[in-house]
């Protein structure tokens, strides 16, 4: 206990380091802290407020990650310089659920919460339950999650961040009518994006330039006539 932060490489290659408890004083963890560990499972405490996904990162053949429990709700996820967390992680919801990833984020998801957690290219999120409270998605939130096939949104969600679900293998998508903006790219880059519902006829959806626009140009628009959701759809076709 009063432990603050664990520096870069601090654990680097204990590959027979299994289990490690992290003190309620913890607030942030650097790059490659626990690289090519052991350890099974994660249990973030509610103090920590910056972590670099790499710091429990591995190289091929390495990393046994099976569970994570983020307790924080007030974390800064920071851009990793090689592979992320590798694991078995398929389904991630609220802490008190049976859910591989579990977290206390009730009101926003935050930056690159999720973005390309992965071993090796292999991204394995499928499912996410979000919280009814839920009024934020933080920029590339699900980016490169591509074996992320649906998500519900909440009906009280104002917008979608920059980049949220960038990359992601989402098939559809219906966005409720709380929704009055789409942020650059949100949906862009998804190749199995065949259809966006928009409920709200007035969303304000990113298109300041071409490859920039909010959604992929392959997916069907649905929504009302002579709404933001018509414009752009007949605008790429």
């Amino acid at each position: 206990e009063g432990l603050v932060s664990i520096g870069e490489y601090a654990f680097y290659n204990c590959f027979k380091l299994k289990t490690i408890h992290f003190p309620n004083t913890l607030e942030t963890i650097e790059t490659q802290a626990f690289y090519n560990d052991g350890i099974a499972e994660i249990d973030i405490p509610a103090s920590m407020k910056r972590l670099n996904w790499d710091a429990f990162g591995a190289e091929s053949g390495y990393g046994n990650i099976k569970k994570v429990i983020m307790r924080s709700s007030d974390i800064e996820f920071v851009e990793p310089v090689k592979n992320k967390i590798p694991n078995s992680i398929n389904s991630a919801g609220p802490i008190g659920g049976s859910y591989d990833y579990e977290f206390a984020w009730t009101e926003k998801i935050p930056d690159q919460a999720f973005s390309y957690l992965r071993f090796d290219n292999i991204r394995y999120l499928s499912s996410i339950v979000l919280p009814a409270t839920i009024r934020e998605i933080g920029a590339s939130a699900f980016s490169g999650q591509y074996n992320l096939k649906e998500v519900e949104l909440t009906a009280s969600l104002p917008a979608i961040g920059i980049c949220a679900f960038y990359g992601s293998g989402l098939e559809s998508v219906s966005l409720p009518e709380s929704v009055i903006e789409i942020g650059r790219e949100a949906f862009n880059s998804c190749s199995s994006l065949t259809k966006v519902t928009m409920l709200n006829p007035d969303c304000e959806i990113f298109d300041e330039y071409g490859d920039g626009k909010a959604i992929s140009s392959g997916a069907t628009i649905a929504g009302y006539d002579e709404s933001t959701a018509e414009k752009f759809a007949v605008k790429y076709a």
